[in-house]
């Protein structure tokens, strides 16, 4: 299996969501961003392309966020974003292509009322991602919690978005591990893993989409294009690990 990461530090923090709240600054839950840093309620994809990113990897200018995590009221900052991009649960990888410049997505369900399926979000203690639950646990004990969402990997080749922000996009995993034919363009398959230094018990635990089961994620490409053309055929279609650079020293 080929993947290739891009670590990013967190950005900043508002009630905006550019994606199911656009142009209306404060209409959201409140979220954390990662990634281009001039993400807001009226971003575009014009707006996105060009500007800084907090990833390790300069030519990553897309936009990822997630509701913020409450503990016990108090807002927790997330220590660190990894974006892994990989070729995911696909018969045949070597059919991906590069997202096209544009594309939104949303992982996870942000009404979930009960734990969702552990192939779109998983908690866990640190790494150890088998042993994690579609629950938070019940405590980590000296390490941090992880989250992590994974989106689908199958677009319609049309839209780059649509009016639930959902149905453009669909799993292989629901369909015998193939893109269907509504669906017939395989895309890497994007799992943003989020870091919280919160230890001990986590019962006080809840999103700012509001109970803790709506965990969600949204991310809106706007990587240069050749990068990304230049990464899934270095790593994916080789079937090689590509790890994340270095972050650089804050400023």
């Amino acid at each position: 299996m080929g993947v290739f990461q891009v670590k990013c530090r967190w950005s900043h923090t508002a009630p905006d969501d550019p994606i199911v709240a656009p142009g209306v600054p404060g209409a959201a839950h409140r979220h954390e961003f990662f990634g281009n840093v001039s993400t807001n309620a009226h971003s575009t994809t014009s707006s996105l392309s060009g500007r800084d990113t907090t990833c390790a990897r300069p030519r990553d200018k897309a936009a990822y966020w997630a509701p913020t995590l409450y503990n016990d009221g108090r807002r927790v900052e997330p220590n660190l974003m990894i974006a892994y991009y990989r070729t995911g649960p696909l018969r045949n990888p070597s059919i991906i292509r590069p997202y096209p410049l544009g594309l939104r997505m949303i992982a996870g369900d942000g009404l979930a009322t009960k734990p969702q399926p552990k192939l779109v979000t998983h908690w866990s203690c640190a790494d150890n991602g088998p042993n994690g639950t579609s629950d938070l646990p019940r405590s980590c004990a000296g390490v941090p919690l992880r989250l992590k969402l994974v989106f689908p990997n199958c677009w319609d080749g049309k839209n780059r978005d649509s009016a639930d922000h959902k149905s453009h996009m669909t799993y292989s995993y629901r369909h015998d591990k193939r893109c269907p034919r509504s669906h017939p363009v395989a895309v890497p398959t994007l799992k943003m893993g989020l870091r919280y230094d919160i230890r001990g018990p986590l019962n006080r635990i809840r999103l700012a989409s509001g109970s803790r089961f709506g965990a969600h994620a949204d991310f809106w490409n706007a990587w240069e294009p050749d990068a990304q053309r230049e990464l899934i055929r270095k790593c994916l279609l080789r079937a090689k690990t590509c790890n994340s650079p270095a972050l650089p020293p804050r400023r």
